[in-house]
């Protein structure tokens, strides 16, 4: 009795917990599927025949070389608008210090001839410190600055003392920010440098899924990109996280009706 009481026991705990192990894969599936888009699924038909119709004429004008899928917006159609929002939309202006900045600044970087890697990876390693340290040093901040680096070297106190003379020099960070830390006043006035200087947009992968840009997949980036974009263009959009709803499917909308009316003329 005493052991088939103890195989209960066990028998009980092993239930409990697959299942506490099921109901934690299913609230991470829920978070990843928050921020994911099935734009075949969730676009309505005017949308879709609408949004197809600006980048066919994007493709034309050759800004993208993608031509958008014509029954349907599948994966060629959201590469399509990828790279539309890679040439023309703009970083999105917030405090985070992710793949979607590093890779963005790495392209900045490439096309001022500093970073040697035309493909980004959103990846703050070697190249990419090395390469910042590079550009801190060719601006003027760098003559009156007191914080004195050689590229290459670690990037910690001196290189982000450096970073925030520089972005107050720009008239992006104020005296009283200055710290020598990376924090998130740094982060975003050195986004909205990126923002405002028109730096292409990079959508890289990421370990973590939920800033992972596959081929092909309408995921947070370009979610965000596009709020962006949206924001840019003078539209309202509520909150700039990413996730799609309809006020963003309304502004976007909006967005489309004006430009294919230009296009026209």
């Amino acid at each position: 009795m005493k052991l088939l009481n103890f195989c209960l026991v066990l028998f009980t705990v092993a239930i409990t917990v697959e299942s506490s192990r099921s109901r934690s894969k299913r609230r991470s599936s829920r978070r990843i599927r928050s921020t994911s888009f099935d734009p075949e699924r969730q676009l309505s038909r005017e949308l879709k025949d609408s949004l197809t119709l600006f980048l066919e004429k994007e493709y034309y004008q050759g800004t993208i070389k993608t031509m958008p899928s014509s029954d349907e917006f599948d994966w060629r159609s959201v590469n399509a608008l990828k790279e539309f929002l890679s040439e023309k939309g703009r970083i999105p202006v917030n405090s985070l210090f992710n793949s979607l900045m590093i890779g963005t600044l790495q392209n900045f970087m490439y096309d001022l001839g500093i970073y040697p890697d035309a493909k980004p990876c959103g990846i703050f390693g070697t190249n990419t410190r090395e390469s910042l340290q590079k550009f801190l040093m060719m601006q003027d901040a760098a003559r009156k600055s007191k914080h004195r680096i050689t590229p290459g070297s670690r990037f910690g106190y001196n290189s982000i003392g450096l970073l925030q003379d520089f972005l107050k020099d720009k008239g992006y960070l104020s005296k009283s920010s200055i710290s020598g830390r990376w924090s998130s006043d740094v982060i975003k006035a050195f986004r909205q440098f990126l923002h405002d200087q028109g730096a292409r947009v990079a959508f890289t992968r990421d370990f973590n899924e939920k800033y992972n840009s596959k081929p092909g997949r309408w995921g947070y980036k370009t979610s965000i990109v596009l709020q962006q974009l949206l924001i840019d263009d003078g539209l309202r959009v509520r909150h700039l996280d990413g996730r799609m709803n309809n006020s963003i499917l309304r502004a976007l909308e909006q967005y489309l009706e004006k430009k294919n009316k230009l296009k026209q003329h």
